[in-house]
């Protein structure tokens, strides 16, 4: 029949093919908002780098001027097809080193520790004793990573295996009589073991660190969708992949993450979150929530270049002289990837993160590194158009790997 000249059961064809569209399309991106006035800029750089073969990627975006922005891509399970939502869980690999330092900074704060005091007034002699520089570095120079401490030491069959319980003790008693790097204050060399010897320190001064981060942070934050050395696998927890020989075939590794979290990690890794909840501790911190002036500036000021901080570093925008600088960190690990940051002059919020692992350098990898200068280039200069171009011509690369 028509009417007007119009076929009306071709257009009822039409517009029911119309709704399965709209609906695949809305499934595809799980929960997210369109109504955001960016929302399409912001949603192709997700889209985009999920085409570059990254499994799953949750991008967080907050201005003053147009609110809150949360998209996703891809998925929390590649098996089942499971999508990531807004509230899904992702590891934190060395992000959780920023709240370790403002955890030391907060027990500054209470009149409990010096920053500059020697690391033995707060650690056993059976510790400080049997580490190089063990009488001579400070908690700044742990909190700096400018100790010199000797690096973990351990086999390819202890680095590999997450299944052979070697935990954080281990890798603590593995630097035991072992050189120095370098005399303490005099270079800078990331070391992991510096943040676990923090958590020990508050471990000390508070009874247990675990339980100070979440009465102390986390609770006075909102903090309601983090996790830290409690449940292994808390609801929402997305699933972690690894292009193990870099062919673009993905493992699902998660049984074995889970696992290495939480025996390995202590203070240096092993925060569990969702975007938001990473969103909302940023600007928490930067904005002196949870310290004093003082200790906030002790956090944000270079102590090696022009860039790393204590537990956390100094990020650029486009024009830095127009935006100012964002504070805050990243992490890369095993376990996947997460970025956090904010820009105290301008208010804007950054945090993305993403279940692929790092652990090997991949096209996937390599197009994650690069989403610092697309977000801040869409969110600053409001044009990304070569780098939407170029992902609109990538492949996938990314394929799951049969068992």
């Amino acid at each position: 029949m028509k009417r007007f000249g119009i076929d009306t059961k071709k257009m009822v064809f039409l517009v029911f093919m119309l709704i399965i569209h709209l609906n695949m399309s809305a499934d595809l991106c799980a929960d997210n908002d369109p109504s955001h006035p960016y929302h399409e800029l912001y949603q192709s750089i997700v889209d985009g780098n999920v085409r570059s073969g990254i499994p799953g990627l949750i991008l967080l975006i907050r201005t003053p001027e147009e609110g809150t922005w949360i998209g996703t891509g891809g998925y929390a399970r590649l098996e089942d097809k499971t999508l990531i939502r807004t509230d899904s869980l992702f590891q934190s690999a060395s992000v959780a080193k920023f709240f370790t330092a403002v955890g030391i900074l907060i027990l500054k704060d209470d009149g409990l520790i010096d920053l500059d005091a020697g690391i033995d007034n707060y650690l056993s002699e059976d510790v400080t004793g049997r580490i190089a520089n063990g009488h001579s570095s400070t908690v700044r120079h742990l909190l700096s990573h400018r100790s010199g401490l000797p690096q973990v030491v351990g086999n390819a069959e202890q680095w590999n295996d997450p299944w052979n319980n070697w935990t954080w003790k281990d890798q603590l008693e593995s630097i035991y009589d072992k050189p120095a790097e370098f005399p303490p204050g005099t270079e800078f060399e990331y070391n992991n073991i510096n943040y676990v010897l923090l958590a020990l320190i508050m471990d000390n001064l508070t009874g247990d660190h675990s339980q100070f981060f979440r009465t102390r942070m986390f609770q006075p934050l909102g903090m309601s969708d983090t996790y830290y050395r409690d449940l292994i696998q808390p609801p929402g927890l997305v699933d972690v992949y690894w292009d193990r020989f870099g062919d673009g075939y993905l493992e699902n590794i998660s049984s074995w993450v889970h696992h290495e979290v939480y025996v390995r990690d202590y203070g240096d890794s092993g925060i569990i979150a969702s975007i938001a909840d990473y969103a909302r501790f940023v600007e928490g911190v930067l904005s002196g929530d949870l310290l004093s002036p003082e200790s906030l500036t002790e956090l944000t000021t270079p102590t090696y270049l022009d860039w790393y901080c204590l537990g956390g570093e100094i990020r650029h925008s486009p024009d830095d002289s127009l935006y100012g600088h964002a504070h805050g960190t990243q992490g890369r690990g095993r376990m996947g990837c997460a970025d956090m940051y904010h820009f105290p002059y301008s208010g804007v919020t950054i945090c993305y993160a993403t279940n692929l692992s790092s652990w090997n350098v991949t096209p996937p990898r390599d197009a994650y590194e690069g989403l610092w200068d697309e977000i801040t280039d869409a969110v600053f200069n409001r044009q990304n158009q070569i780098a939407l171009d170029n992902h609109s011509r990538k492949k996938p690369y990314n394929k799951l790997r049969k068992k």
